[in-house]
């Protein structure tokens, strides 16, 4: 169910409309992992059949709140369902569809907050020119701060006339396995890191005349989000971000597609900001690891597990032990995938459609924002089973006894250059 989680069990509009059946939700809280001390659970996600073969899917992870998560969970969807898709028939005619989605969800965002500005500028006139309590004045201003620092990073896939786009913005991660003319698997990023690990954005910090180094060592993580006020127009006001000739955090989205689904594609992974989380931490940092080793474990539960849904469910339980196993009493943040199948080979889990052995499509992108290599983004995954053979003798594919030939009657006639050696 959309937005579901054990504790907040308020009905969303979305609820009644019809799930793609090839898919699965896992799921698990941060309360579920530390009950001692127990956080609003931020993590909401949706999936959605609009049609035969078009099909919507969407992780909102939120920061510091989930009151934007709540908010775009709720005017995200209604921006693409609705008819907005018919008669699109270009690829950069849907691509402009997500785009204003993400535009339109900013733009409820930054409405929503003119009571809160209004506040945070008379407690702020109040402090200036020191009326009434001072010290409740900065307790209340300090408070309307953390509120408009709430944010969400958000990844989006569609399916549609048989075609993938991804779209996201923040450190949520979407995932697609492949697998090549040998049948071996590979996985493929198609969303972008919009943190300060990614170089790109990094260096869009440098130029605004931030020190992104600096920048670190302080809560400041996404360099890109939906709401998070206080880094956009309130960034004059952040100890961190004051310095910065113009607005540091982004809502531009990333957006790639389409991407043709074909036999090759075996399943689709979205997974939010808390399961990437626990990844950089378990492999410290290598996201090419990262990737391949949950991908494994995926592969590993499809052969398993009799439903989507368990199948998505195993895997966020495995990857939140893996991470209690290395970091013992660590604090987890909500973990959330949606797994999406499309040919991977029925075994337990009971979807049409074996895999043919096609070779891998070339990879057609298409981006709205910092652009990043190819090389980062596909990495090769070792099957499980995989088994060297001994070597064998290659027999010669080239016949060089004309050649030889030719040089034993040049040699005995007299005629061969001595200052070439043709042994």
């Amino acid at each position: 169910m959309f937005g579901y989680n054990p504790i907040d069990t308020t009905k969303s509009w979305t609820d009644d409309l019809p799930k793609c059946k090839h898919t699965g939700v896992g799921f698990t809280g941060n309360n579920f992992t530390c009950s001692q001390f127990p956080k609003k659970i931020t993590d909401r996600f949706f999936n959605c059949e609009i049609q035969d073969n078009i099909c919507l899917y969407v992780i909102f992870s939120g920061h510091n709140g989930s009151e934007v998560a709540d908010l775009s969970m709720q005017h995200m969807p209604a921006e693409i369902i609705f008819d907005q898709l018919r008669g699109k028939n270009t690829d950069e005619e849907v691509r402009e569809v997500l785009k204003q989605s993400f535009i339109s969800v900013e733009k409820s965002y930054q409405n929503s907050i003119d009571n809160l500005l209004a506040q945070k500028a008379c407690f702020q006139c109040n402090i200036a020119e020191h009326q009434g309590n001072e010290a409740e004045s900065l307790s209340k201003l300090t408070e309307l701060e953390q509120r408009l620092n709430v944010g969400a990073s958000i990844a989006l896939c569609l399916t549609f006339k048989n075609k993938l786009f991804i779209c996201n913005v923040g450190t949520c991660r979407v995932l697609l396995c492949k697998i090549d003319e040998n049948k071996a698997p590979r996985v493929i990023q198609f969303s972008v890191d919009h943190n300060l690990s990614n170089s790109d954005e990094a260096l869009r910090l440098e130029h605004l005349g931030l020190n992104a180094n600096h920048l670190r060592s302080t809560p400041i993580f996404e360099t890109r989000a939906i709401g998070c006020y206080q880094g956009k127009g309130g960034f004059k006001d952040s100890q961190y971000l004051k310095g910065a000739k113009s607005e540091p955090i982004l809502s531009q989205p990333e957006i790639v597609g389409g991407i043709m689904i074909d036999n090759s594609s075996q399943f689709l992974i979205l997974m939010s900001s808390g399961a990437c989380k626990i990844l950089n931490q378990i492999y410290c940092g290598d996201t090419a690891q990262e990737n391949r080793e949950i991908i494994k474990m995926c592969s590993k539960e499809f052969e398993c597990q009799s439903s989507l849904t368990e199948v998505a469910q195993s895997v966020v339980e495995k990857l939140v032990n893996l991470y209690h196993q290395k970091y013992p009493g660590r604090f987890v943040d909500d973990v959330s995938i949606i797994l999406r199948n499309f040919q991977m080979p029925k075994r337990a889990v009971h979807i049409n459609s074996d895999v043919e052995d096609i070779p891998l499509s070339e990879r057609s992108t298409y981006t709205t924002g910092s652009n990043y290599s190819n090389d980062k983004m596909t990495n090769n995954i070792p099957t499980p089973d995989e088994k060297k053979e001994p070597l064998k003798k290659v027999q010669p594919y080239v016949d060089f006894s004309c050649y030889h030939e030719n040089v034993r009657r040049a040699r005995a006639q007299g005629t061969l250059p001595n200052d070439i050696d043709f042994d």
